[in-house]
């Protein structure tokens, strides 16, 4: 596989031979994620400032792998935090839904990423569960794509509003389809107290 990717790994191999003694003992894992791995190095940009971290992310590489497909769907959004991200790592490596609701996480956490050290708070005892918690829990951002989101619960009054507005609009005639309004069948239905 290595001689057949050979052209990909090239821009490498001066790291690879810096870092023999990290890279050679996780070459299995390379290889496996070697996709995954150059898509992200492809960005160079980005290469350069991981590159202090790459020995210590290649070292968790069995534990990180994993993580690297879902990241990579969301890599417009994850690229630009990696570097921050990278060494906390560790205490978020456990949690798979923060990788696979990377998008929107960053879309409602990404800036306090970007205020100089608030990105410390993911030391905090926790700190990678609530976010593994809260992740499939925040609403889809709009345009993501996302396929699986929990649908938000709707109020009886809403739906019934909902409901009043396709009558009196059909009876009238003054929508020819009612392909505008919501559809009412996906909806969870929630009593207000």
């Amino acid at each position: 596989v290595l001689i057949e990717r050979f052209d990909d790994i090239e821009p490498h191999l001066q790291f690879c031979l810096e870092h023999a003694d990290v890279v050679v003992p996780h070459l299995n894992e390379i290889v496996e994620y070697l996709d995954d791995i150059l898509f992200f190095a492809k960005e160079r940009e980005l290469w350069l400032r991981l590159e202090p971290q790459l020995p210590q992310l290649v070292k968790r590489l069995p534990l990180l792998g994993p993580h690297l497909p879902s990241l990579r769907r969301h890599s417009e959004l994850v690229t630009p935090f990696l570097p921050v991200l990278a060494p906390h790592c560790d205490r978020l490596v456990n949690f798979q839904p923060i990788s696979q609701h990377a998008d929107v996480l960053v879309h409602y956490l990404g800036w306090a990423l970007r205020v100089p050290g608030v990105h410390r708070l993911l030391h905090l005892p926790g700190a990678g569960r609530a976010l593994a918690w809260l992740a499939p829990r925040l609403p889809s951002r709009s345009g993501s794509g996302s396929k699986r989101r929990r649908k938000q619960p709707v109020a009886v009054e809403e739906t019934t509003e909902v409901l009043h507005i396709q009558h009196n609009l059909s009876e009238k005639g003054e929508v020819g389809e009612v392909e505008d309004l919501p559809d009412l069948g996906s909806l969870q239905v929630q009593e207000k107290s």
